[in-house]
């Protein structure tokens, strides 16, 4: 056989053997089932004994936080830029890219359980070459925090900058805060249908935003800066009227 046509044989054989190996690995994920785990791709962290987050770098190292007995996981490529610590009853959650900023595709970076949540407050600064980046409004395609399932009496919200908050699924008896209350701060939270709220008061500075999604709220008191934005949709643009 001619040394050309052995290289083609061997070629062909060389990717008959991958093609081979990649769809053994593909049974074995489907056998194992766990191409279903949502968070097949996190690794868990040991922190309990917390009710208040503080998430300083929202827009890069977002977090989902949801009611239930302590946990916390995080994306296993963010662990590289992601430092997670607690003081007392403080979580916090920041970003520091030592040589590059590096890209996720996942929804949430940390995924927080907790049995109850009396603060939060989110910020959108990270650090990147050692210096500090702040991303002041919220631009497109900018993370989220998602606050996800809860039951609480009371909720405080501090957010500054370009962050933003989404509660959804969640009876909170009285939800108060400040959004965007650092200088030039476009903070941004928004409240859905799923939700029940007996009180909600809010005060909107500089160029944030609330928005309130199809839901009647019996008792709403917001202060709007004179660059901040109020939009109600559905039933809210019905039935929430400022005095």
């Amino acid at each position: 056989m001619k040394t050309s046509n052995k290289l083609i044989v061997a070629a062909m054989l060389l990717i008959f053997i991958a093609l081979f190996i990649y769809d053994e690995m593909l049974k074995t994920e489907y056998v194992s089932g766990r191409y279903r785990d949502p968070y097949r791709n996190y690794v868990s962290l040991n922190f309990k004994d917390f009710d208040a987050i503080d998430i300083n770098s929202s827009t890069i190292a977002n977090a989902k936080i949801v009611q239930g007995p302590f946990s916390i996981k995080i994306d296993k490529d963010a662990k590289e830029y992601v430092n997670i610590t607690q003081k007392g009853n403080k979580l916090t959650v920041s970003a520091d890219f030592k040589y590059s900023f590096l890209n996720n595709a996942n929804p949430y970076i940390v995924i927080i359980s907790c049995p109850k949540l009396n603060q939060l407050h989110t910020s959108a600064t990270y650090t990147l070459h050692n210096s500090a980046v702040t991303d002041t409004i919220v631009g497109w395609q900018m993370r989220e925090v998602l606050v996800d399932g809860f039951k609480l009496d009371s909720l405080l919200i501090n957010q500054d900058y370009g962050s933003t908050i989404l509660i959804k699924n969640s009876h909170i008896n009285y939800l108060s805060g400040v959004v965007g209350k650092a200088n030039g701060s476009g903070s941004v939270i928004k409240l859905f249908k799923t939700n029940q709220f007996e009180s909600v008061k809010l005060d909107i500075q500089n160029r944030s935003q609330l928005e309130v999604n199809n839901i009647q709220i019996p008792k709403l008191d917001y202060h709007l800066a004179d660059s901040a934005k109020l939009i109600l949709n559905g039933e809210a643009g019905n039935y929430l009227k400022k005095p």
